[in-house]
């Protein structure tokens, strides 16, 4: 379990991340803050699990001292009330939770902000807090809205620096502001975004396998080499590929290595390890993998025959007729081999519409229900995977 928990838990190190192109004006932010004592605010918006957060810890390793800056994290989908808010903010900057019970938002927060400062009233002599606001939209529901105001404008009129980091999925978290809290923030984003090559994916994979070599024992140079380069053959690339396909977000491809670090983690040598095989195993384990393990091998043939189509077609919208004349085409094509009847296929076909791997393009109208479009919802993997299901191929093979 010490295996997985460390994959789990790994973070790229800080000089890997400096690659990355969010890092650098997010560390010149927060340096401002800490050193300058400048207040300050960011929002960094992304999908799930493309490292905003691991970037923002990284950046405040790097760059804030803890005997001079505090540092405090609120959670939108923890601090639903204003009052929940203050009171974390106040436990985490070592104050008495009972603070908040008889003094409104605002007076709260300008005596946390003031306490903060080490004496006199210097700006020099305050400590820098740098506040992080994970899903920040979540608190930009009305009732909230003045907690985010009170937090920028007391930032701007204290001698306490007060450096704001916005952390969201929406790209419109910005529009959800009111007009006065428009006004006091900074509108400086940073979008962060899944990887988008493979050679990405293979880097990251030798980060999370090979940088904390002593969670997988994994202590020999020759050993680390051939590790590496097995990430780097085409097979591999290949099922890279396809996990970039379907997700490219870092939680999945940290939970996509699991296996391979278990095996690693073994006496087995790293030619007898898999890696091709526990990539493919892990990546149809998704919802429509185990819809389509249900499937009948008719139900399964038709399929093939739709993504046949959409080849064909350069993914334009097909109907029953063209997938009903191309299955009996195909069925044609192999000697001795009798294809359903038209009546048996149709109820095959509208499984598949029940279960959603088809869907409408638009309402039936003035269509007859033949010649009704239809869209598949599956990607290129599935179609491998669909191939996996029917080891005895009478349909030709769509690469």
């Amino acid at each position: 379990m010490n295996i997985v928990e460390s994959l789990l838990s790994f973070r790229p190190e800080t000089n890997i991340l400096q690659s990355h192109p969010c890092w650098k004006p997010l560390h010149d932010l927060v340096k401002k803050t800490v050193e300058c004592l400048e207040s300050n605010s960011i929002l960094m918006v992304g999908p799930a699990g493309c490292g905003k957060t691991t970037i923002i810890d990284s950046v405040i390793a790097e760059t804030c001292p803890s005997d001079k800056v505090s540092v405090v994290r609120l959670s939108g989908s923890i601090h639903s009330e204003s009052r929940l808010a203050l009171r974390s903010f106040a436990r985490q900057l070592g104050f008495c939770a009972d603070i908040i019970e008889s003094q409104s938002h605002a007076e709260i927060l300008s005596t946390l902000l003031t306490s903060m400062r080490t004496g006199g009233k210097n700006r020099e002599e305050a400590q820098s807090i740098i506040l992080v606001l994970d899903e920040m939209d979540r608190f930009c529901h009305p009732k909230q809205q003045h907690l985010l105001y009170n937090m920028l404008d007391i930032a701007q009129s204290l001698h306490t620096p007060l450096c704001v980091l916005g952390v969201s999925r929406r790209l419109d978290v910005v529009e959800l502001l009111e007009k006065r809290i428009k006004s006091r923030f900074s509108h400086r984003q940073l979008l962060v975004t899944p990887m988008k090559s493979v050679n990405e994916v293979v880097e990251a994979a030798e980060r999370m396998l090979l940088s904390s070599s002593s969670h997988f024992s994994i202590q020999d140079d020759d050993v680390k080499q051939r590790v590496s380069t097995t990430l780097n053959t085409e097979a591999v690339k290949k099922s890279f590929l396809s996990f970039l396909n379907l997700y490219g977000d870092y939680t999945s491809f940290q939970n996509l290595l699991i296996p391979i670090a278990v095996q690693l983690s073994t006496d087995k040598s790293v030619e007898d390890v898999d890696f091709v095989g526990l990539i493919t195993k892990r990546l149809v384990a998704d919802s429509k993998s185990l819809i389509l393990r249900g499937l009948s091998n008719l139900e399964l043939h038709l399929l093939q025959v739709i993504f046949l189509l959409k080849k064909r077609l350069d993914d334009e919208p097909f109907n029953f007729a063209l997938v009903y004349k191309e299955y009996a085409n195909q069925s044609n094509k192999r000697g001795g081999i009798k294809g359903s009847e038209r009546t048996v296929v149709k109820k095959a076909f509208e499984r598949l519409q029940a279960l959603e791997i088809i869907t409408p393009v638009e309402a039936a109208g003035n269509f007859l229900p033949d010649y009704l479009l239809y869209r598949a919802q599956l990607s290129q993997e599935h179609l491998s995977y669909i191939q996996t299901l029917l080891p005895n191929q009478t349909f030709d093979i769509i690469h």
